[in-house]
Formats: C-alpha cells, structure tokens, sequence
C-alpha cells in the first residue's frame, strides 16, 4: 500500500535526510587508499547516532552493519569487513536514517583517489557519471501526475545508451515509517505504465547497474551482490519528495 506522507511526516524525513546527507558527505572524505571498510561503517555509526538518529541498516533482517560498502564489482549489500581501499577502487557507499520514526536511503559510487589513477580511469569515470545522469534523469520524471514507469524508462535510456547494463533484479522503492514501502521502482520499464505518482510520496530512485553483463549472484554471506562476470558495479540513490512540480531532493549528496 502507498502512503502519503503528512507535512509533519515529512519534516521528520527531511531532518533525517539532512543527517544522512551529512553522514555520507563526512565519508566521501575518508575514502581514501588504505582505509577499511571497517572503519568507515565505525564512523557511519557514530556520526548518525550522535545527530540523534538511528542506522536504518543495522539490524534489519539481521545485517550486522550500518553502511553497505560495495568495492569494484560490487553491487549492492556489501558487509563491512577488514579490507583496506586501493587507489582506483570503485567503491559504492550506501546507508539509511532512522529519524523520528522515518527513514531516509541515499548512496553514492566514487573512485578511490585523485587522478592520474592508471589508463582505465576515465572508463571509470565514464562509468560513474552515465549512473549519475541516469538518476537525475528519473529524479526530473517524479512529480505529480506521472507514472513509476517514466522514471524507469528514463533511467534504462540513460544507461543502455552508453552500452551498460540495468540489474533489473534490484529496484528502488518507496521509503518512509518502513524502509522498505511500495511501490517498487525498477530500473527499466515503459513510460505511462505503473502507479500513478502523487504528492506527498517519499521514493528512494535508485540506480543500480553493471559495466557489462547485468547477471549478479549472492555471495556465501548471505548479503553482498556481485557481477558474476566480476566487471563493475555502479550505484545511485536519492531519496525524494513527489510534489506537485517538481521533486524535492532529501538527500541532496
């Protein structure tokens, strides 16, 4: 069932996205070579916690982290563990805020450094950029009167016309008391088709996508997904605010 957020509601959701907007930013800076993962989900913890919100991640279904941290061809629903970043990594940052109630869900991709960082950088700067346009792209098709569909469609135009690959497995979704809500917002799809949008509904828009080949699989933790080919993951999250307009951005990385 959809829910439409009251304007109490949604000021809860954008403080959170404040918060959260704040934590991933404080992060972006301690992506560096030879950080672990492990340090950086210490960090995301402390940071949410002292701002008076709670990890949204952490405990839900039983993951046992507050960031999923993904490295190259990684996807999404990396668990934090003891390995350190290496220039050129590609590595993806994913995290939620539980703030009076209300959740918020954004992450980014980055590259592990500054350039020069070896020949393949700008094929991974490309990369990472397409995935970028992609979500502003469906971000401008969420307002008021559309359909789930103009969003996806316009993402899967953005990303298979640079020859990349939707992981139509994996999809957005509507965020709010639950972190997970309707309606499910894949990465591919027609215009005009899917749940009418409304005002006053909270969609985390992500995208979720591969360099090559869009086939993934679970690893034996249970939770991190990769390429099965091993070429890169790319992922992109807002969370967002239908209005009548336009969208409001709660997360705004």
């Amino acid at each position: 069932m959809i829910t439409l957020k009251s304007y109490n509601d949604i000021q809860s959701m954008r403080k959170g996205g404040q918060i959260l907007t704040d934590t991933l930013k404080a992060l972006l800076k301690e992506v560096e070579a030879e950080v672990s993962l492990l340090e950086l989900d210490k960090k995301a913890y402390n940071l949410i916690v002292k701002a008076g919100a709670s990890p949204s991640f952490l405990g839900y279904r039983g993951y046992p982290a507050s960031l999923c941290i993904s490295v190259n061809e990684g996807v999404v629903h990396g668990i934090p563990n003891a390995y350190r970043l290496c220039q050129g990594d590609i590595v993806s940052l994913d995290a939620g805020v539980c703030y009076q109630g209300f959740h918020t869900d954004a992450s980014t991709t980055v590259i592990v450094g500054q350039p020069p960082l070896g020949a393949d950088f700008k094929e991974k700067d490309q990369f990472l950029e397409v995935g970028k346009e992609a979500l502003a792209r469906g971000i401008e098709n969420a307002r008021q009167g559309l359909r789930v569909g103009d969003i996806s469609a316009a993402i899967e135009k953005v990303i298979t016309a640079e020859g990349y690959a939707i992981i139509k497995e994996l999809t957005g979704h509507g965020v709010g008391r639950a972190l997970h809500e309707d309606p499910y917002i894949p990465g591919f799809g027609r215009p005009g088709t899917g749940e009418v949008l409304q005002a006053g509904m909270t969609l985390a828009v992500e995208v979720i996508y591969a360099k090559n080949r869009p086939q993934i699989k679970t690893l034996s933790d249970g939770w991190t997904i990769v390429t099965r080919d091993k070429s890169w993951g790319g992922l992109f999250e807002k969370t967002i605010l239908v209005t009548r307009n336009t969208a409001e951005v709660l997360t705004l990385l």
